[in-house]
């Protein structure tokens, strides 16, 4: 048998420290200040996943909970355990459907934030796109 080996041209990505660096450059560009929105959603986000996990943790107990209730022959208590299901039922679906539009406005936020930073240093260095853009604005001036 012979052992595979991947061809030498093609790159591996890794999550280490060259990574760590990279990602840490574009911090001001991600969050530019302590309370702007993309840091506010962040947190809002972090909230929100937090919140799902231990809702759906207490989700996955409601089968148990019926099992005993159906047990005791306990009317009440399956009609209150009926409503404290539905409950967090639909609060389960309020807080996915929350999380994911909080991901798709930071995603949002993100990649307007990146594209206008990407603009600002390409149109850094054109003179011919300013004196074109701007020509009137020049001449009206002198």
């Amino acid at each position: 048998m012979s052992s595979q080996k991947s061809p030498p041209n093609v790159r591996r990505y890794k999550f280490d420290w060259k990574f760590l660096r990279r990602l840490w450059s574009l911090h001001p560009l991600l969050f530019p200040r302590f309370l702007s929105q993309p840091a506010l959603l962040l947190a809002s986000l972090l909230f929100v996943g937090v919140s799902e996990q231990v809702v759906g943790y207490f989700v996955g107990l409601i089968s148990g909970e019926f099992y005993l209730v159906l047990e005791n022959k306990d009317s009440q208590g399956f009609v209150d355990h009926l409503i404290y299901s539905l409950v967090l039922i639909m609060s389960m679906s309020y807080l996915v459907t929350t999380r994911m539009y909080l991901q798709k406005q930071l995603i949002v936020s993100w990649r307007k934030s990146l594209t206008s930073a990407l603009h600002k240093l390409y149109f850094a260095s054109i003179k011919f796109y300013q004196l074109n853009a701007l020509g009137e604005l020049i001449w009206r001036e002198s």
